[in-house]
């Protein structure tokens, strides 16, 4: 009877000190919103637009989306950078940006929090009038579990006024 009684309490706690390794709080779901606003909200054909693309998150682990320039917008060539401090602000292994594709990505290993952080900037010359809003095209964030977050956009426009196309070069 005691042999018995001490097999079952040594069971009992060696499946309590087995449960206690594991990790008994799932990771909060992830959160990721982003912004791209313009320097100037009218312009006239021939001026350039300054754009910033910001980022808040919470347990996000990578990040990637390329970039849409409407019609009426031409991208100014090498304009975009990635600040210097924007991986260690995310608290990420890399965060870049390459000018041929339009395409930014920023990975790390684990889910972290960062609050109104500048991915990059970039330019646009207005070319015709319209309003012009740029797309963020595949953007996909994911979470610490690498799980995909649905992301929050926000995107500012940019009016060109009528009538100030840029003139034709014969």
């Amino acid at each position: 009877m005691k042999r018995t009684l001490k097999r079952s309490v040594g069971i009992v706690l060696s499946l309590c000190l087995l449960l206690s390794l594991l990790p008994m709080t799932a990771l909060a779901a992830g959160s990721f919103q982003i912004r791209v606003t313009p320097d100037l909200s009218e312009v006239q054909a021939g001026d350039t637009i300054q754009y910033t693309v910001t980022a808040t998150g919470s347990n996000i682990s990578a990040a990637q989306f390329r970039l849409v320039i409407p019609e009426g917008m031409t991208y100014v060539e090498d304009s975009a950078s990635v600040p210097a401090d924007t991986r260690s602000k995310l608290g990420w292994a890399a965060a870049d940006w390459t000018d041929a594709s339009m395409w930014w990505s920023g990975y790390n290993h684990i889910g972290t929090d960062f609050e109104d952080t500048v991915l990059m900037t970039f330019s646009c010359i207005a070319t015709e009038a319209g309003t012009g809003t740029i797309e963020l095209a595949e953007l996909i964030p994911y979470d610490g579990d690498f799980e995909e977050v649905a992301p929050q956009v926000t995107v500012g426009s940019v009016t060109v006024a009528p009538g100030t196309g840029l003139p034709e070069i014969p």
